[in-house]
């Protein structure tokens, strides 16, 4: 997709941009151990208080899993933290580390 869709009373695009940096400047998804700490992520990225319920949270977490953390991971430095098990439990269901140490070097 080329934009983040969340839906709240009406649907809202972000960039990725947006998303990656609003997680990445509070420390990267490690700091996001439960789902209320998404909120300052979805002010971050300009949406109304209209978004601010657990679905919208959930929306941010589980994009950002799924598009987003394999460049955290992979460019991000002090992404070496390890996630707590509630975390590394969305990553792992959603496989969204799948292929990104697996490649030979060239």
């Amino acid at each position: 997709p080329s934009r983040c869709c969340v839906f709240g009373d009406r649907m809202q695009q972000l960039e990725w941009f947006t998303l990656y940096a609003a997680v990445v400047s509070a420390g990267g998804l490690v700091k996001f151990t439960v789902l209320n700490d998404w909120d300052t992520v979805r002010q971050q990225c300009g949406l109304n208080d209209s978004f601010q319920t657990e679905k919208t949270w959930r929306d941010l977490r589980d994009a950002y899993v799924q598009y987003l953390y394999i460049y955290e991971k992979q460019y991000y430095a002090l992404c070496q933290h390890t996630l707590p098990p509630s975390l590394q439990s969305v990553v792992d269901s959603m496989r969204a580390l799948e292929g990104l140490f697996d490649k030979e070097p060239l």
